[in-house]
């Protein structure tokens, strides 16, 4: 079976172009309500895909253990090598020992998810143009998400007490955990920023595609100084490369729901 982002991948940049292009030849037997039902059933297929996905991903993308599991482990090692301690320095220091690593066994599956993740949600941010903007504001909120989960847990009373006992163990394992739990939570953060941001379009991006041509028309003007206003004031959309791109989304969608209205005038 084919895995969720791809199935919407595949909707958004193949099916959904093929449904708008009204002058495709397979489509010239179908009438306008029927190319717009079609459309409208992959749309909503595609939301729903959506749905699962985070779902899933919400899922798969926690931490190896979940946070209450952490201290069920360091105890239950604890109580096995009590058992078997003598009341003597070296069997206080074998303890110590076997906690330690326990730890540190810990922050290595952590640190190997944290980098997963951020691969994964590195992906979610590569929108094509022909996507249009409905797409770029959900590949954020996902991302969202998917960071947000995983900052929560090393946030937590757990993942701090992880954090502690590296840092005070002077463990091997404290430089790569600090440094990915850092970048975690910093890009977490950033992405929390983009997508308020892109929130603040959300209602002009929505009337895209809902609302026929001519109201579209008479909201351009503020939608337009809505778009430059935050353009202009993101660290990230400042940069011209992530600017055009999201100016280069909305003039594809234009194009598109025009195309759609002549089809329909035409049948």
């Amino acid at each position: 079976p084919l895995s969720l982002p791809h199935c919407r991948d595949m909707l958004s940049r193949v099916l959904l172009p093929l449904l708008a292009a009204a002058t495709e030849e397979s489509w010239a037997g179908c009438s306008g309500s029927e190319r717009r039902r079609a459309k409208r059933t992959v749309s909503e297929f595609c939301l729903l895909l959506d749905e699962r996905a985070v779902a899933y991903s919400q899922d798969r993308r926690a931490l190896t253990l979940p946070p209450h599991a952490v201290l069920n482990r360091i105890a239950a090692a604890g109580a096995e090598n009590a058992t078997e301690a003598t009341p003597s320095s070296s069997g206080e220091e074998g303890l110590q020992e076997s906690l330690l690593q326990s730890f540190e066994e810990l922050a290595m599956a952590w640190v190997v998810d944290m980098e997963r993740v951020l691969e994964e949600s590195a992906k979610l941010a590569i929108v094509m143009d022909q996507d249009g903007p409905a797409v770029e504001l959900r590949c954020w909120n996902q991302r969202v998400m998917m960071l947000g989960a995983i900052e929560k847990q090393l946030e937590s009373h757990e993942g701090q007490l992880v954090a502690a006992v590296l840092a005070q163990n002077q463990s091997g394992m404290q430089a790569d955990f600090k440094r990915m739990r850092a970048k975690v939570i910093e890009t977490a953060r950033s992405a929390r920023e983009i997508s308020r941001q892109l929130s603040s379009i959300g209602r002009y991006v929505d009337a895209l595609y809902s609302e026929p041509p001519r109201r579209v028309a008479h909201m351009m003007q503020p939608f337009m100084g809505s778009l430059h206003l935050m353009t202009t004031s993101s660290q990230y959309f400042c940069r011209e490369e992530h600017r055009l791109r999201i100016f280069r989304q909305v003039n594809y969608q234009l194009v598109t729901i025009c195309q759609t209205h002549l089809s329909e005038l035409g049948d």
